[in-house]
């Protein structure tokens, strides 16, 4: 390849050195003197002269060797030329004083530029820092995406920098659901009233900083907007045209904003809306592209019910709004999720469909090559610009370009400047998930699934000479399966590090389930393409009024086909997930071992040259005793992966106060592996019954499974997943200390799920909530009982979970009508719901945790009452930190060294200032989950409390306390 392509791998490997060692810096806030460049100018010349070294150190012993090596044969007649690289042929044939050292001087500067590029990136995206806090301020600039604005001003000031918006009536929700695009992602959809793309406007509001990732495996927006070019978000107050007029002096962006002639903004009038309606992920007509993907997403409304719906925008135009958290779970468990990216399958069919209309049309070559490409850069375009089809995109652009000029390329080269081309205009693009799943996967298929299909094909022609015409049929569909299984094996090889990487999880099935699965998706994204046309052609025709309903009909019949093979694909996943061994669950500190394996695999068995190299010169596949180092790797990550995740030592407990917004969920380990959860968080969204967002609580968010009996947003998109990756499987124990649903809303998902060993329900029995759970224990068979102070479980030698509360009735209960209501949600006054949860307290001989659900001042004055040791060096507080709880006199019982406040936004000002006031004045330092995000404490029995947060930063000095550094994302 030579020195052609050096300089771009020095700019990749240089952004790689710079992520490796910046990047967690500026991941968690500002960089320091950010308006002093000296520092990374000084960094980017060491790093350029370095590199410049070893390239004419390398290059020099590479090209000597490739001169010492036989002549080329010469390429027989017809075929392409041999890949020889200019650049080496001419180092080759010359001496050292005649070697291209300008190729050197480029690797060298491109290797500064990659230094430099993420740095002011993320310098960039940092700009607004001095406005933090400072309350209301005006911004101008121009929205490159509903949601996202290249901003000119900041409160009169020249900033040059990205903000992503809030708008008034946006989706930004209060939950703290995990997923490739949060609910603040939305923009102006769903019903918001926002300007479109391209528009120059000024917007009125706060800033606030984008939050990392808040839970273990959970969704990181900091990092995401980084990705972007932001790390702050405007909440919008209001907004104002701007209008496209040259800036005169004096009248210039730091002017302020120019709101034009039209009555925009807020001179409608008191009451009156923000802006004019836009439709979701659409300007206003501004932009042809958006308004055909607009019409393309109308016609799969009109052709398709709103499951399909769902996956057929996914598929096809990378629009995963409309996706059902079943079919999105679903496919991500299994490691199906692939089968939705939009990628080079996509772009393969466009440029297919471009190069035979084109042909057909009876156009030229050059100017067929034209349209085709045209039509691709469109189709990137249309679905927005995922990684996966810029990488796709750039591929097949630069693979055409090199065959219009008559220089061959290898695939490796191809892909390698494709990555390239998407650093150069985003430089964090290395850190995208989507980006290193598409790169991998494509590295992989270049690299290993030529060989494995040879392999496979010796193998079968062999047996197939040996069978003769006796079993045609099934050594050809055995054939078939072969080559596809080498396919996919190739794409999994190289996947597999980053899949755990990310998700830490291993997907077991996936390379049996993609048989069926990558066919139904290559014929679903062929119908969902027809049917959308059809669709959209139905919808923009000015048809008569009679012909309207034959119309709509042609449109559901074009969406059939589409409808079939989509739910079959997401039932093929479900089916999948559900058998056992479905997947393994591995530590990402496995990671690094199974790299090390999977580029073992690619170096030994890997084949890089060109389709017709292979032909003409086929390499065997080398013995299987030559991975013996992958093999070693593998039991090293299996290895790792044990180590990271064992229990507790003998004599310490682990408690995780999970991040699940306004409630309460503790994921408690000791030592052995046994594991309690106590409560379970939960609210849905306020989404709508049905909305079309896949997000709500109607039938549509499960599609094509069944409503769960417990339907909680939180409770499946948080606590679930976040006790599986902690956990790896359900608790023994769990424990719902009453029936609220900020308490209990996830337990339906957690049973149904993970599975429990059994259950204590604490609260007032026979409040709605309260019978669904028993109902659900009872089906799945999992014993529920009634916990009583007294009552204890021991998950190891000398450890003691105790149930302190609430006592046993003296007498037979009796309760008024309407007793059972679920309690109310206010922060104040007590209620019986609260005063009868559930207090454990837990403990291994050392330091214990008290915790205390919702108990409130009666309740907890009743529990001193009867002379209940409360003592614990850690507490959870109360109710969320709730007025009429956490009173002086159980403050003084318990001595806490530490307090937890498990809390979420919410509208009843908790945690209230009197009870941080109360703790404050007793000494006791306060975490709270709505700052640190998830709090991880562990127990020594030397006494010794080691806490460490998802958010570091956040933590208040712990005195005696141990506090470690941020937990691994």
């Amino acid at each position: 390849m030579g020195l052609r392509l050096g300089w771009a791998v020095a700019y990749g490997a240089a952004i790689g050195l710079w992520t490796l060692v910046r990047w967690p810096a500026y991941h968690a806030g500002p960089p320091p003197e950010t308006g002093t460049p000296a520092g990374p100018l000084v960094e980017a010349a060491v790093l350029g002269l370095v590199t410049a070294g070893i390239a004419a150190l390398a290059g020099g012993r590479w090209q000597a060797l490739r001169a010492q090596a036989p002549a080329r044969p010469a390429a027989p007649r017809g075929g392409p030329p041999p890949a020889v690289s200019e650049a080496g042929a001419a180092w080759a044939s010359s001496g050292p004083a005649a070697r291209p050292w300008g190729g050197v001087i480029l690797v060298g500067l491109a290797a500064a530029a990659g230094w430099l590029a993420p740095e002011a990136w993320t310098r960039a995206a940092w700009r607004p820092a001095p406005w933090e806090g400072a309350g209301e301020i005006a911004v101008t600039g121009r929205l490159l995406a509903p949601d996202v604005m290249a901003v000119d001003t900041v409160a009169g000031v020249a900033v040059a920098t990205r903000l992503r918006l809030d708008w008034p009536a946006g989706g930004a929700g209060t939950g703290a659901l995990p997923s490739p695009r949060p609910p603040a992602d939305q923009g102006p959809g769903g019903g918001s009233l926002a300007p479109g793309s391209g528009q120059r406007v000024a917007v009125w509001g706060t800033l606030r900083r984008l939050r990392p990732a808040t839970n273990p495996g959970g969704y990181d927006a900091r990092a995401a907007g980084l990705r972007e070019g932001f790390a702050y978000e405007l909440r919008v107050a209001r907004w104002s045209r701007l209008a496209p007029v040259q800036d005169a002096p004096g009248t210039g962006p730091a002017s302020g904003p120019r709101p034009d002639a039209g009555p925009v903004g807020e001179g409608r009038g008191a009451g009156a809306p923000p802006g004019p309606p836009a439709v979701a992920g659409a300007p206003d007509g501004g932009s042809a592209l958006a308004t055909l993907r607009q019409a393309l997403l109308d016609g799969l409304e009109r052709a398709l019910p709103p499951g399909p719906r769902g996956v057929a925008a996914a598929l096809l135009l990378d629009e995963r709004q409309g996706l059902s958290a079943t079919a999105r779970e679903a496919l991500a468990a299994t490691g199906l999720i692939h089968a939705l990216a939009v990628s080079g399958q996509h772009v393969a069919m466009a440029a297919a469909l471009a190069a035979w209309l084109a042909g057909r049309a009876g156009w030229l070559p050059g100017r067929r090559r034209l349209a085709v490409a045209a039509v691709v850069v469109l189709y990137a375009g249309l679905t927005g610009g995922p990684p996966s089809v810029l990488r796709a995109t750039a591929t097949f652009l630069l693979g055409e370009g090199a065959r219009a000029v008559g220089r061959p390329v290898t695939p490796l080269e191809v892909l390698a400047w494709a990555a390239f081309v998407q650093a150069a205009f985003r430089p964090l693009v290395f850190l995208d998930p989507g980006f290193q799943l598409s790169f991998a996967a494509t590295a992989g298929l270049i690299l290993l699934a030529g060989p494995l299909q040879r392999a496979w094909r010796r193998r079968w022609r062999r047996w197939a000479a040996a069978a003769g015409t006796r079993a045609r049929l099934p050594l050809h569909l055995a054939g078939w399966a072969g080559d596809a299984l080498a396919v996919t094996l190739a794409a999994q090889v190289a996947v597999v590090p980053v899949q755990v990487a990310l998700f830490g999880r291993l997907p077991l099935l996936a390379l049996v389930a993609n048989l069926v699965v990558v066919p139904l998706s290559g014929a679903g994204l062929a119908a969902a393409a027809a049917a959308a046309v059809v669709g959209a052609m139905a919808a923009v025709l000015p048809l008569p009024a009679a012909w309207e309903e034959p119309a709509a009909a042609l449109s559901r019949a074009a969406g059939w086909p589409a409808a079939v093979c989509l739910t079959a694909m997401v039932r093929v996943a479900m089916v999948a997930g559900a058998l056992p061994a479905a997947s393994g669950g591995l530590a990402a500190a496995a990671a690094g071992w199974l790299a090390f394996a999977a580029g073992w695999v690619l170096w030994r068995l890997g084949d890089p040259r060109p389709a017709y190299a292979r032909r003409l010169r086929p390499v065997r596949l080398a013995p299987g005793w030559v991975l013996a180092p992958a093999g070693v790797a593998v039991a090293a990550a299996v290895a790792v992966s044990a180590l990271v995740q064992k229990p507790p030592p003998p004599g310490t407990w682990v408690a995780w106060f999970l991040d699940v917004g306004q409630g309460d969920a503790v994921l408690l380990r000791f030592p052995g592996g046994g594991a309690a959860l106590v409560d379970t968080g939960g609210k849905a969204l306020a989404v709508p019954a049905g909305a079309p967002d896949g997000s709500g609580p109607g039938p549509d968010r499960y599609w094509p499974g069944r409503p769960p009996a417990i339907p909680d947003a939180v409770g499946e998109g948080v606590t679930v997943p976040v006790v599986r990756r902690l956990l790896g499987r359900g608790p023994d124990l769990l424990v719902v200390t009453h029936a609220d649903r900020d308490h209990a809303g996830g337990a339906g998902a957690v049973l149904e799920r993970l599975g429990a060993g059994r259950v204590w329900l604490g609260g007032v029995p026979g409040a709605s909530l309260d019978r669904a759970l028993v109902e659900l224990a009872a089906r799945r068979r999992v014993p529920l009982q009634r916990p009583e102070a007294g009552w204890t479980w021991q998950p190891a030698p000398g450890c003691r979970l105790e149930v302190l509360h609430p006592a046993r009735p003296s007498g037979p209960e009796v309760r008024p009508a309407g007793a059972a209501a679920e309690g109310s949600r206010s922060a104040g006054g007590g209620t019986e719901e609260n005063n009868r949860s559930v207090v454990l307290r837990v403990g291994c001989g050392g330091p214990r945790l008290l915790q205390t659900g919702d108990l409130e001042q009666a309740g907890e004055a009743a529990l001193l009452a009867r002379g209940t040791d409360v003592a614990a060096e850690v507490l959870k507080v109360s109710h969320h930190g709730s007025r009429g709880a956490t009173s002086a006199a159980f403050l003084a019982a318990v001595r806490p060294r530490l307090a937890i406040v498990s809390v979420g936004p919410n509208p009843y000002g908790l945690p209230h200032v009197e009870t941080l006031a109360r703790l404050r004045r007793a000494g006791i330092p306060v975490l709270r989950t709505d700052r640190s995000g998830a709090i991880r404490i562990q127990a020594e029995p030397s006494g010794r409390l080691i806490v460490q947060a998802m958010i570091p930063e956040s933590l208040p000095p712990l005195g005696g306390e141990a506090a470690q550094p941020a937990l691994g994302r």
